[in-house]
């Protein structure tokens, strides 16, 4: 049950954060794209160099992204199973007090939730990695075209004019790209946790149903007589 509870609702609030996400993605891409535009109007160089470098580095995004995707994984099953075992504890106290096996019960939940832990940390600083690579990409990405407009700025191609207006979009490159970044995190964990819910949904039935037809007509009849429970008093049916 606490296996269940933990991908009915972790697993199940990161797939669904991934339609809070969107929104962010669509307005990043719009905003590169307007970019793209405008470089292209100051210098056709310039805006290939933005249309043709964005799909390559959502690319290298994705790649990044799986180790976070793989560890997120591992966090949230490190999570179910660490509720598994408190509701199985708290399930089974009385006959845990009964044989006298609290200290053996508590030593394995603080095993348990050690784990969990340590798995946390771990999705959490490869987020981290994730976060700090794409932008540290990104940083490099924006370099390049205030590098390639200063050399069409020094040969003559553009103004000085167009090159503040190339490096001024160029800046604001950085900040749909910490959108894309911050939605790819979110993909990443969210497919980790839809290969969770899809795992328990395509898992068979505890309880198979029955095959066997039924009777009919269904013989018997229920009658309740004199039912008493709080304001209840004798009733009949």
């Amino acid at each position: 049950p606490g296996a269940l509870t933990a991908v009915a609702t972790g697993d199940a609030r990161r797939v669904g954060s991934v339609a809070s996400a969107l929104p962010y993605a669509l307005s990043a891409l719009t905003g590169l794209a307007v970019s793209a535009v405008a470089l292209l109007r100051t210098s056709v160089p310039l805006g290939l160099l933005v249309l043709l470098g964005v799909p390559p580095l959502l690319w290298i995004g994705h790649l990044i992204s799986r180790p976070l995707e793989r560890r997120s994984e591992a966090e949230q099953e490190h999570a179910a199973h660490a509720s598994g075992v408190a509701a199985d504890l708290v399930a089974g106290l009385r006959v845990l007090k009964g044989i006298g096996a609290e200290g053996a019960a508590v030593a394995r939940y603080r095993e348990t939730s050690r784990s969990s832990l340590a798995s946390a940390l771990r999705a959490a600083n490869s987020r981290a990695w994730h976060d700090g690579a794409i932008l540290a990409l990104t940083g490099v990405f924006i370099a390049v075209i205030g590098l390639v407009g200063a050399h069409l700025a020094m040969r003559g191609t553009i103004s000085v004019g167009d090159l503040v207006a190339a490096v001024g979009l160029a800046q604001y490159l950085l900040g749909p790209f910490q959108l894309l970044t911050y939605v790819n995190g979110e993909f990443a964990q969210a497919r980790a946790s839809a290969d969770r819910i899809a795992e328990v949904l395509a898992s068979p039935p505890a309880v198979a149903a029955g095959t066997a037809p039924l009777p009919s007509p269904v013989a018997g009849r229920l009658r309740l007589r004199g039912l008493t429970h709080g304001a209840l008093r004798g009733l009949d049916l």
